[in-house]
């Protein structure tokens, strides 16, 4: 696992997907980041893309730096 910023964002990515009631692939389809990366970045084994993060947070309306923070 990355180091702890990076486990907030795979947990924060998560608990945002669930608010939503939305699946990996209906995120992935919405975003077009494929539906295994978003599966490696809620589980922690690889860090998003900076390009990654901005399509995340446009889609759950929220600022990046919310899904970085630790907010859950």
């Amino acid at each position: 696992m990355g180091d702890n910023m990076y486990g907030s964002i795979g947990i924060n990515l998560r608990m945002l997907r669930f608010e939503k009631n939305k699946t990996q692939k209906e995120v992935a389809e919405a975003t077009g980041i494929y539906n295994r990366k978003l599966s490696y970045y809620e589980c922690n084994k690889i860090n998003p893309s900076l390009e990654d993060l901005e399509k995340l947070a446009r889609y759950y309306g929220v600022p990046v730096e919310k899904i970085k923070d630790v907010i859950y």
